[in-house]
């Protein structure tokens, strides 16, 4: 485990680099609040193709989508998967999921929607501050920076965000998942 703490601007971040398999049955590992039910934390959610700098704005359709479809999401905390590398695609061609965490699985899920959940082992970063631009830059480049150093082997070169508002300060989780 590596422990760090950086100055952006006004904001002071931590974060923590770890390396491990998730049980999420056991340990819902970096989403900690898993379903009512139990079991692995669920994400309802769709594909976009687009400029991930319109994240906010899918998430907050995906959001008024299941609101008015009557399916309850958890507070405060989205998830972006994000499937292409920004400096390699044109912006209106990059593909990503965005969802919210629901507060249990459901059995059929309705169309465009897609269930998501964990599973297999993952390097994961956990930074906390106000800047999230910033907080996904520096994250990405500890964890590729560990990849390196380390000899590394990635699954895929998607990146998993998990972001919490604690009404302090946002909480940015960024996975990656590596071979087993």
């Amino acid at each position: 485990m590596e422990v760090r703490s950086y100055k952006s601007g006004r904001n002071t971040h931590s974060c923590r680099i770890l390396l491990g398999h998730y049980d999420f049955h056991r340990n819902p590992g970096p989403c900690r609040r898993g379903n009512r039910h139990g079991g692995s934390p669920t994400a309802l959610g769709k594909t976009f193709k687009g400029d991930y700098a319109n994240s906010p704005a899918y998430i907050m359709e995906v959001m008024n989508d299941l609101a008015r479809l009557g399916i309850e999401s958890l507070p405060n905390q989205t998830i972006g998967v994000y499937y292409d590398d920004p400096s390699k695609k044109e912006a209106q061609l990059l593909m990503s999921f965005q969802g919210v965490f629901v507060t249990h699985t459901l059995k059929e899920v309705p169309s465009p929607f897609i269930q998501f959940s964990f599973s297999g082992k993952y390097l994961y970063i956990k930074l906390t501050g106000m800047d999230v631009m910033r907080m996904i830059y520096e994250g990405y480049n500890m964890l590729f920076n560990f990849i390196k150093t380390n000899s590394i082997k990635l699954k895929s070169p998607t990146g998993y965000q998990i972001f919490t508002n604690t009404g302090d300060g946002i909480v940015a989780e960024i996975l990656l998942e590596i071979e087993k």
